[in-house]
């Protein structure tokens, strides 16, 4: 017969409660519309969207939904106005978060409006293998083009990267040289007018695994 005691440390599943919520926004025709939402869970939760209570369907491609729960919706339509919230869930739990409503106002403007970056790259910190999604959504008349660099220099390279909706940068499977400053551009389409916006992304190595806490019997 065995003595002594074997324990495992166990963690626990959780779904707390919001704490960025969507919030209520009015947007001309034609422009731009971003949403956020945020929760920390154990295990991460699955982030949808929905719309008038009904949920969205992302085979337009005028909706971009960003896995860190934002929804970008680029050359607002009046169909687009209702009202939206996210939702979250996981093996513990399904939450709402609060409703934000979206009013379309006015007609596609004709009036020419300079470039303007209304969310740019954030610092992000990662670890190789993971992939990175960097944020970049502009507006402006006519609609500027996204562009992106480092800022040493250093080209960024085609594999594994992909641009989500009309700006965005992902980089698949990062390794220790992704690790730099980038840099967001939104140009006048024919101009050399811009505007930029700055993130610095920290790749770091892999973490020893997290073992469990066992007592051996005796």
């Amino acid at each position: 017969m065995l003595n002594g005691d074997i324990t495992f440390v166990l963690s626990s599943s959780a779904l707390p409660k919001f704490h960025t919520h969507p919030e209520s926004m009015s947007v001309d025709d034609g422009g731009v519309a971003r949403f956020k939402c945020q929760v920390n869970s154990v295990p991460e939760a699955n982030i949808t969207w929905e719309r008038d209570r009904t949920p969205l369907t992302t085979t337009d491609n005028r909706y971009t939904l960003l896995p860190m729960g934002i929804l970008q919706v680029t050359g607002v339509r009046r169909i687009d106005a209702g009202v939206y919230r996210c939702v979250a869930s996981n093996i513990a739990n399904t939450r709402f978060s609060h409703e934000a409503v979206l009013n379309v106002t006015g007609e596609a403007s004709r009036i020419y409006k300079e470039p303007v970056i209304l969310s740019g790259p954030q610092n992000l910190t990662i670890t190789v293998h993971q992939t990175a999604i960097l944020e970049c959504i502009a507006t402006g008349n006519p609609r500027p083009i996204v562009s992106w660099s480092r800022l040493d220099g250093r080209s960024i390279g085609v594999e594994g990267i992909q641009v989500l909706g009309t700006g965005n940068l992902m980089i698949s499977d990062v390794s220790l040289q992704h690790s730099g400053v980038y840099v967001c551009a939104a140009n006048r389409p024919g101009t050399r007018m811009r505007r930029t916006a700055l993130g610095r992304l920290v790749v770091q190595g892999e973490l020893p695994p997290n073992p469990f806490h066992t007592t051996m019997p005796k």
